[in-house]
């Protein structure tokens, strides 16, 4: 029938989790480059990585590599998280810079999460990926993940939208990192299997913005988050209705928001990178089983 919004609709933060902190007891050595896809949490060479749509895997929580869309967390020493996906793949998280040769530093921060795949002929909706945790080696200091949007599904012959917002935003992470910052979450999902839309509707599916960096002490260049990438609107029609105004865009990268250290460069990332923009797909059906 017909279906009225007299308010939004909002399931953002709704998805995946982004990965919690944990403090690193592991010894940084200089000579020793810590560049695995995975380590077991408890080792401290990783940080552990956001949830995805494949399971976590015993032994394998920690690290860099991509929880399927989850964002990875970052290694040894303080680089940053990579950005959860969904449509869209999730930014790269920040590198430590080395304040000098024989010092410890992150070339292998999180990994973004990889993007899902979407198809009426695979008929599969996913949850936004959440964001990597960063590295952290004193206790408190760094930044987990952030949380990816839910999913939203609607079905109705007619929806007035009342200018109101369907919104399924990845959360972006909070507060400032003193180690490596963690990265934010992607973008949800949104299904309108709609025949007719009255009045104008907004969708937001962006993902959320990585994780600053404020580098306390003299010789910290720590790494920021990657940002989430954009979530999915998936509608009926062969094209995007004219009433919809849709946001879709990928999270930015955190930055350093202070330092001391000589060759870190203020409101820099630190290679960290932003999400990569959502998407439409069109020609929606609600295909039920026999189940």
């Amino acid at each position: 029938g017909i279906l009225t919004l007299n308010d939004d609709i909002n399931a953002d933060g709704e998805g995946f989790r982004g990965g919690s902190t944990s403090t690193s007891t592991y010894a940084c050595s200089w000579f020793n480059t810590i560049s695995g896809f995975y380590y077991d949490i408890s080792s401290g060479e990783g940080a552990k990585k956001g949830e995805g749509i494949a399971s976590y895997i015993t032994g394998k929580t920690g690290g860099r590599g991509a929880q399927a869309n989850g964002g990875g967390g970052a290694n040894d020493h303080n680089g940053g998280g990579g950005g959860g996906a969904n449509a869209g793949s999730g930014g790269e998280g920040g590198q430590r810079i080395k304040p000098s040769t024989f010092t410890c530093g992150c070339l292998n921060p999180g990994v973004g999460g990889k993007t899902n795949s979407y198809s009426n002929s695979a008929n599969r909706v996913y949850l936004g990926g959440g964001g990597g945790a960063g590295h952290e080696n004193n206790v408190n200091t760094a930044i987990p993940g952030a949380n990816g949007g839910g999913i939203v599904l609607i079905s109705a012959a007619t929806l007035i939208g009342n200018g109101n917002t369907i919104s399924s935003v990845g959360n972006s992470v909070q507060g400032s990192s003193a180690d490596g910052a963690g990265g934010a979450g992607a973008g949800g999902t949104v299904l309108l299997e709609i025949t007719t839309y009255s009045g104008s509707l907004n969708v937001d599916v962006s993902g959320g913005d990585g994780g600053d960096v404020a580098n306390v002490g003299y010789s910290n260049c720590n790494g920021p988050g990657g940002g989430g990438g954009g979530g999915i609107l998936w509608v009926s029609q062969s094209s995007l209705p004219s009433n919809i105004s849709l946001s879709e865009v990928g999270g930015e990268a955190g930055t350093t928001t202070s330092t001391s250290q000589s060759n870190c460069t203020l409101n820099g990332n630190n290679y960290a990178t932003n999400g990569d923009d959502g998407d439409v797909v069109t020609g929606l059906e609600f295909i039920e089983t026999s189940c």
